[in-house]
């Protein structure tokens, strides 16, 4: 039928169906992908070339449009094999298939075009897409999980436990047990530097456990004297690691307060001394 000859400039499958299921037309991409000539398959019953048309989930809903003037969407989900044809790597091709009424010009016969996408190579893109999605969406379940118990296991740690920023020093958490020694506030920490808080006793020195911290990425069981927030000086027996937030490096302390300790050495060294003393004189 001439009147239908601009389908044959569609990049897609059309074809023309009267509503006793005879094929009026049949587009060039059409022949292209089934292989079927136009003069083969026209004046004939697409029924009979596609027996799967039959199927309820089909047949219904073109009878529906024929009949009703309904216009119905196959989705590429469900219907992905409306016109089955193959590719030319040998699988099959998906398609999204739409069939609409046409305009009558014989009130006794209702006609239906029938346009098929070939939607392959998008599928292929939301499935990959959707992979992608869903180990991405994995990956930050299982970095949410690693956080949460590395979280759980900072704030739980009884050992005093400090996170500070290398590029500016700024202390970006604390646990319990870091503020409960200190004696500051959380609010007074969080957001503050080492220096501010005035932590450090001379001769200890930034700087320079920095220095060493770059170069060695570690430091381990460093004695350093640390101040609170009351003016006292405790003796903490400190380890020191790099690690990355973000991709931004910070600087995790971990302490124990071993003043009482150090004490009792001093106590015991000098009760030691005046033993030694004593023997000499006898």
């Amino acid at each position: 039928m001439s009147e239908f000859n601009i389908l044959d400039r569609l990049p897609s499958g059309a074809c023309v169906l009267r509503d006793d299921f005879t094929v009026l037309f049949w587009n060039a991409r059409l022949e292209e992908w089934t292989g079927l000539n136009r003069d083969a398959i026209v004046g004939t019953s697409i029924l009979k070339q596609f027996p799967q048309l039959e199927e309820p989930r089909f047949y219904q809903r073109l009878e529906d449009v024929l009949k009703s003037g309904l216009p119905a969407i196959f989705s590429s989900k469900l219907h992905k094999y409306f016109i089955p044809s193959l590719l030319p790597d040998g699988q099959m091709r998906q398609q999204r298939t739409t069939v609409t009424p046409l305009h009558k010009t014989d009130p006794e016969v209702s006609l239906a075009l029938v346009i098929i996408e070939d939607v392959t190579d998008l599928t292929k893109t939301v499935e990959d897409y959707k992979a992608m999605r869903d180990s991405a969406l994995e990956e930050i379940k299982v970095r949410k999980e690693a956080e949460e118990r590395f979280r759980t296991a900072f704030h739980t740690n009884p050992d005093p436990t400090m996170i500070e920023r290398l590029s500016d020093g700024v202390i970006i958490d604390a646990n319990e047990s870091y503020i409960a020694r200190t004696g500051f506030l959380r609010e007074e920490i969080i957001g503050s530097t080492v220096e501010e808080l005035n932590f450090l006793v001379p001769p200890v020195n930034r700087n320079q456990l920095l220095e060493e911290l770059q170069k060695n990425g570690v430091i381990n069981n460093r004695e350093l004297q640390v101040r609170q927030k009351d003016g006292s000086i405790i003796t903490a027996l400190t380890s020191i690691c790099l690690f990355n937030i973000g991709g931004e490096p910070h600087i995790q302390s971990i302490s124990k307060n071993i003043t009482e300790l150090r004490d009792t050495q001093k106590q015991l060294q000098s009760s030691l001394k005046e033993k030694e003393v004593l023997l000499k004189e006898i």
